[in-house]
């Protein structure tokens, strides 16, 4: 008896929208016919090439940035250069001289060269460039006298952490006597001769600094330089623990046994296709070059389904695989007309299945055995992509594309082979006008790791988590629910009032669960609790931010302007709702033991429906959301209908340092409804108030204690 939680999903649940696709059916009536040939013998104006930005102004230690009085100049094409007084200017990220995010409210603390990014807009179109402030005062302080050295921020240590590991990132606040200048430096113990010495109270002077820190011990940290010594004094919190991937119950995997594994090295089959029918393109030699630099290309400009999911993984994954050349389709009963009207599927399961049989037959270099690492007679991981153009058939025909048998989606043909002859089961099929970049495999790869979509397929604009993760809108980083339910991080769970510091979840998947009550919580991410991630422009999000100006990836020729105001880093804090349920004598009964045999699992919480109606038993559960981002202003406008909100992810939507959450002040995200309640779905009391002490682009410090 199979798991039945990803087969009990309808076919179109497993549809991957890309983002360019997803702008046009948010925008019906759009009319993209630029066919428009003016053959008029005019001059042709000058068209600029490039943007330049000047910044003459004296900046000293205090000051903030101000783009008053800069000189913007256009270059042109004609090797012309402007000076313009029309345009629209947005500053972007500010980096110190170490290399650190800063922005316009933060006063300059270190003297030396800062670099400020720009946007311009200039006639409708954007241009990134970025420019470079000196600072007055310089890093010399030969002849300058020490007066003080502490501690910049307060330092937070966890259970079972080496503080020596700590210390090479310390930030310490440096005055010197020249009018009470300050230098705010990343030391490490070699610095300066600064040295370090770690107390535990009650032991003498026994040095613990390469010890890991003890539950509720207090410790205390002595600096020492030339004849200046300072202390600092803390005790470790308790109250949490940290959940290790071999002691989670339940990931992806566990639930379904179809889908891919997701770690070690995983291989990638891909399989283009010629069909014959209305609708098609030609492949081309380029083309089909292309389709190999967008799954398994290396470049670190250039992101691909390889480099996005090995950083993803944080190296727990080995992509590897090919392209075979095209399969090509001559069957009279498998042209593309037939296959796109075949609502039952059938012509395309022959389809993917003759392709298969053809790569046995024609590849005997091509150990399918080897594309079926759990053995269970099924190719784990296949991309087939045809020369269907699902834009020329929308344009042509008028009908609606989306979720018909050729539009990119994820599926299984419920097929098994044998070990030594697998077949296709779970499947990827894409078309070739979604093959762009890497976006769409990477995307439609996520459901074959097992992940749902997080965007309402209704069309009504809804998407709990702001259009920004790979799932939803093709774009940055998976979240850290995401990666729990594959067992790729070690979360943080909180057992009571704490204190902990998190890096950046895009650099080591740092993040920490907060269930209301730590003895119902099943040790895995399917339960409900709420989750706090730092979100920075580190690993695979750093594709989407701006580096020096500019916007690596092509993914942000569709969303520059969309995530403008998202700034440098914030906490996102979701509540999830992926409780696991099986049948009991009567109804459904949430289930929090380890799947170990063919048991019945449902996991009745969606996102991509905001009115969900699938079968009887989903109705009790039909307000809860799978994922929800908690938006820090209160106000839900990524689960509004109307169009006339913003679903996009904001920086206002992001915790930051001072902010606080209580389960009063946001409660009302739990729900799809207007339904205000009283208790988490699962009618646990939410005993914490959360509140961010400390924040910067790579760590994040979080008080949790009682209401």
């Amino acid at each position: 008896m199979k798991k039945l939680l990803h087969k009990l999903v309808i076919f179109s649940s497993m549809f991957a929208l890309t983002g360019c696709d997803l702008l046009a059916i948010f925008n019906h009536g759009e009319n993209n016919n630029n066919n428009n040939n003016n053959n008029n013998n005019t001059t042709t104006p000058a068209v600029i090439t490039s943007v330049s930005v000047e910044d003459n102004k004296v900046y000293k230690i205090g000051d903030t940035y101000s783009s008053d009085g800069i000189v913007v100049t256009a270059s042109y094409d004609d090797n012309t250069e402007k000076v313009l007084t029309d345009y629209y200017l947005t500053v972007g990220k500010i980096t110190t001289p170490l290399n650190e995010e800063v922005n316009k409210t933060t006063p300059f603390n270190r003297a030396g060269a800062y670099s400020v990014a720009y946007r311009i807009r200039v006639d409708s179109k954007s241009y990134f460039t970025d420019v470079h402030v000196d600072i007055a005062s310089g890093f010399d302080t030969e002849g300058y006298v020490l007066q003080t050295i502490e501690y910049a921020n307060t330092l937070v240590f966890n259970q079972d952490e080496v503080v020596k590991d700590r210390l090479t990132n310390l930030p310490l606040l440096i005055h010197w006597n020249h009018g009470d200048e300050y230098y705010d430096y990343n030391i490490n113990t070699n610095t300066l001769g600064i040295s370090f010495v770690l107390r535990k109270e009650g032991d003498g002077l026994t040095d613990y600094l390469e010890t890991p820190l003890e539950a509720d011990a207090t410790y205390t940290l002595i600096l020492s330089y030339q004849s200046y010594n300072y202390s600092y004094q803390f005790t470790v919190g308790g109250n949490y623990y940290r959940l290790n991937a071999s002691d989670i119950t339940n990931i992806q995997t566990d639930l379904d046994d179809d889908i891919s594994p997701s770690k070690g090295n995983v291989k990638m089959l891909i399989i283009p296709i010629n069909l014959n029918g209305n609708y098609t393109d030609n492949w081309t030699t380029q083309s089909l070059s292309n389709i190999d630099g967008y799954y398994f290309g290396e470049d670190e400009d250039k992101l691909s389904l390889k480099s996005y999911y090995e950083t993803a993984s944080f190296g727990q994954m080995n992509v590897s695989g090919l392209v075979t050349e095209p399969y090509n389709e001559t069957s009279t009963s498998l042209t593309s007309d037939l296959i796109e009207a075949d609502s039952s599927m059938n012509k395309l399961f022959t389809l993917i299945s003759n392709a298969v049989e053809y790569i046995r037959s024609n590849y005997p270099q091509i150990n399918l055995d080897d594309y079926d690492l759990n053995d269970d007679g099924a190719i784990d991981n296949i991309h087939l992509i045809t020369n269907f153009n699902t834009s020329t058939y929308a344009n042509q025909t008028g009908n609606e594309v989306w979720s018909t048998p050729l539009w990119p989606h994820k599926y299984q043909t419920g097929s098994h082979g044998t070990k030594t002859s697998p077949v296709a089961n779970v499947y990827s099929i894409s078309a070739i006008n979604h093959v762009k970049d890497g976006v769409t495999a990477i995307h439609e790869q996520g459901h074959i790791f097992g992940l749902d979509d997080y965007y309402d397929y209704s069309d009504s604009g809804v998407d709990y988590i702001g259009y920004a993760d790979m799932q939803s809108y093709n774009i940055f980083d998976w979240n850290s629910f995401s990666k729990f339910t594959v067992g790729w991080i070690s979360p943080y769970v909180v057992t009571g009032p704490t204190e902990l510091t998190i890096q950046a979840a895009s650099i080591n998947g740092d993040c920490i669960v907060v269930p209301a009550d730590p003895t119902t919580f099943s040790n895995s991410a399917f339960d409900e609790y709420f989750l706090i991630e730092l979100f920075s422009p580190y690993g695979n999000n750093a594709v989407n931010y701006p580096k020096n100006g500019e916007y690596k990836g092509s993914a942000w020729s569709y969303y520059s302007e969309t995530y403008e105001n998202l700034g440098n880093y914030g906490v996102r804090l979701y509540h999830v709702n992926a409780q696991l349920y099986t049948w009991g004598s009567s109804s459904f009964v949430e289930f929090d033991e380890h799947i170990t045999g063919n048991e019945y699992i449902f996991k009745p919480v969606d996102n991509n429906a905001y009115n969900y109606s699938r079968w009887s038993y989903y109705q009790d559960y039909a307000d809860y959301k799978q994922l929800a981002i908690i938006q820090q202003g209160g106000t839900d406008t990524f689960g509004n209908t109307s169009q006339n909100v913003r679903h996009f992810l904001s920086g206002a939507d992001l915790f930051h340092q001072g902010d606080v959450f209580t389960f009063n002040q946001y409660k009302h995200f739990l729900t799809k409804t207007s339904a205000v309640p009283t208790t988490m779905n699962n009618g646990e009391t939410f005993p914490y108030k959360i509140t961010f002490t400390a924040m910067s682009a790579t760590q994040t410090t979080v008080k949790i204690e009682y209401v």
